[in-house]
């Protein structure tokens, strides 16, 4: 069952002491939760929005355990006491670009490459350079060999060490601004930007610190080599073994250079990432808002009573027919078949489908009734009045025409002669 998970990113944002805003993490939760195919929703949601050209946005992230399942980030954008999802393209690039960038800060404490994690490993070693200039100073008193090589490894690594701490420190600086600002103020993805750009020279720093650690090595094991009084070789067997967690710095900068092309690999997928968050979005969008007219269709009486078969002898009385219906039906069943790998464009033409669809229905349905309904006109026929009053005229016609016929026969007969 997937499980969503709505959280702000915790590297953008900070509790805010006097900011009110008009959305709860509960109102936030009904905005996106209908984006989720998962009715019983897992919220965790405790920090506030960032501001980003004067309005809060949210950032809901969803976490599916199905793999087949993207996972979706959601912006919800405050806008008049309400919230809506954030679909503008133009606002959703800078804000999912800096969502990537802050994950990736996140990523990088994982394994220990954060800046803080940084910092502390140059301060340790930095207070090992420290704590062997003491030793370098008793060999020097103990020895008149020339040990400036020495001085100048060690200095040139503790100079390397601060410059690093210096840098390290203000990209901490730099990034704990901008994520201040961003929630109580402005989001600036300039000041973003000048945050990790510090933190990638920050690396390079401590990446330079470790040559500077094996020139300072390679100048003490030069001089033991060179020295043939045992004593102030074991003293100076003392000195350059810089250590990381017990490993030598030598390794320690093998494994900076292994995260470094980590964090390096994560930045070249930034935008093929952002790119396919955002059509996630939409991709998801889309097809809620098809899945939601379908299934609105397929409740309506009307359209379903003329694509069912019992139908069809009716409207075959009236020379009527549901084909067009039932093809521009099909074509949006198809889309909505399950086994159909519908994309984006597909799903966002099915709502102005089912609008056509209803309209061809509704004036299909009309012309049905209309026949169905229809009065039929009786033949005309003579009232009984009519006949009755026609007798007359009937009887006088018949004794006419036997007058006649009578009269005819008279008139052709010859008188009769007298013979005596």
């Amino acid at each position: 069952m997937a499980r969503i998970q709505i959280l702000l990113a915790a590297a953008l944002v900070v509790l805010l002491g006097s900011t009110v805003f008009a959305l709860s993490s509960a109102d936030v939760q009904n905005i996106v939760k209908v984006y989720s195919k998962d009715e019983k929703v897992v919220v965790q949601l405790g920090f506030n929005p960032v501001i980003y050209k004067e309005y809060p946005y949210w950032f809901a992230y969803f976490t599916p355990q199905d793999s087949n399942d993207k996972n979706l980030v959601l912006i919800v954008k405050e806008f008049e006491g309400q919230g809506i999802l954030e679909t503008n393209e133009l606002t959703l690039r800078p804000l999912y670009e800096i969502e990537y960038d802050m994950e990736t800060f996140g990523l990088m404490q994982n394994i220990e490459f954060s800046s803080e994690d940084l910092k502390n490993v140059m301060e340790d070693l930095k207070s090992q350079l420290e704590g062997e200039e003491p030793l370098l100073e008793n060999i020097k008193a103990n020895s008149e060999a020339d040990f400036s090589k020495i001085d100048d490894a060690i200095s040139d690594a503790k100079t390397s060490a601060d410059d690093s701490l210096t840098i390290l420190q203000e990209a901490i600086e730099l990034r704990e601004r901008f994520k201040t600002e961003a929630t109580t103020q402005e989001l600036l993805p300039g000041d973003l930007a000048e945050a990790i750009k510090k933190y990638e020279s920050g690396i390079k720093s401590a990446m330079d610190f470790s040559g500077k650690a094996a020139i300072y090595q390679k100048a003490v094991i030069d001089k033991q080599l060179e020295i043939k009084d045992q004593a102030i070789v074991s003293e100076l067997a003392k000195l350059g073994n810089l250590k990381v967690k017990n490993a030598l710095v030598k390794s320690y900068n093998a494994s900076l250079t292994q995260k470094f092309k980590q964090y390096e690999s994560r930045k070249l997928r930034k935008s093929a990432v952002v790119n396919d968050t955002i059509s996630s979005l939409f991709f998801r969008k889309a097809k809620t808002t098809a899945e939601k007219r379908f299934d609105e269709a397929k409740q309506n009486v009307m359209i379903g009573s003329l694509l069912s078969s019992k139908n069809e002898l009716a409207l075959k009385d009236c020379k009527l027919s549901n084909a067009d219906l039932k093809k521009k039906w099909d074509q949006v069943t198809t889309v909505m078949d399950p086994f159909y790998n519908a994309n984006t464009n597909e799903y966002e033409i099915v709502p102005s489908k089912i609008s056509e669809i209803t309209t061809v229905a509704q004036a299909l349905n009309n012309r049905l009734q209309k026949c169905v309904n229809a009065t039929p006109i009786p033949a005309d026929k003579p009232s009984a009045f009519d006949l009755k009053g026609a007798v007359p005229f009937v009887v006088f016609a018949i004794i006419l025409g036997i007058l006649g016929f009578y009269l005819k026969g008279k008139m052709g007969q010859k008188p009769e002669e007298n013979v005596e």
